[in-house]
């Protein structure tokens, strides 16, 4: 009976150690830890780059005008007598002075082509009221003439133009140009457009795993 025994008591012995070490792989120890890893997308990248083109388009051509800043000169066209100074008993004048009742005013100004080609320009000369003149009648700028002028490149000419007004219906007299001529102008020019590329572009970013012993 005694080997018996000995063997029954080996047979738990090892179930008992087999238990154990089953037992000991199920109750490991785990913890969180931080795992590096890359995120990547495609990106669309733009930018404005630079090319070259040839080309035509119309430019004004090369000019000054003094318009701006106009010389005047205004005279008394028609004038009235008027006492200044009255002796009273008898009512006699003593002294006599002019009026002017109607004057002329010239405006003159330079126009200079300084291209080189011939050209035409049209413009209008315009009359206003100037401002706090009770008889001037104009209620809105009017066109006084309409001209048009050619200059050879690089010539100068003065114009001018003038008008009448009654005194107390003072006017204004200036330009504005109804035609500047151009010219085509022939050049490879610079332009620019925009051009898109994709790229990958990765992040390194970092997410918890749990890691056990």
């Amino acid at each position: 009976m005694k080997p018996q025994i000995f063997l029954l008591l080996g047979i738990v012995s090892v179930i008992f150690i087999s238990g154990c070490t089953q037992t000991g792989q199920i109750i490991g120890q785990c913890r969180d830890v931080q795992e590096a890893y890359e995120d990547c997308n495609d990106v669309q990248i733009c930018e404005n780059v630079p090319y070259t083109e040839y080309g035509c388009e119309y430019v004004e051509l090369d000019y000054s005008s003094s318009d701006d800043d106009m010389r005047r000169s205004v005279t008394c066209i028609k004038t009235h007598k008027e006492c200044k100074e009255w002796f009273s008993v008898p009512p006699i004048c003593l002294e006599w002075e002019s009026v002017c009742d109607t004057y002329k005013e010239t405006a003159s100004f330079d126009l200079k082509n300084r291209d080189t080609e011939r050209a035409t320009w049209f413009f209008n000369w315009m009359r206003e009221c100037k401002p706090d003149e009770p008889l001037c009648d104009i209620d809105e700028p009017v066109i006084h003439s309409s001209e048009m002028i050619t200059l050879d490149p690089k010539v100068t000419r003065t114009l001018s133009s003038d008008i009448t007004y009654d005194a107390d219906g003072e006017e204004n007299l200036y330009v504005t140009f109804t035609y500047i001529p151009e010219k085509e102008v022939c050049e490879t020019i610079t332009k620019y457009r925009d051009e898109c590329r994709t790229e990958e572009r990765c992040e390194t970013k970092y997410r918890t795993v749990e890691v056990c012993d």
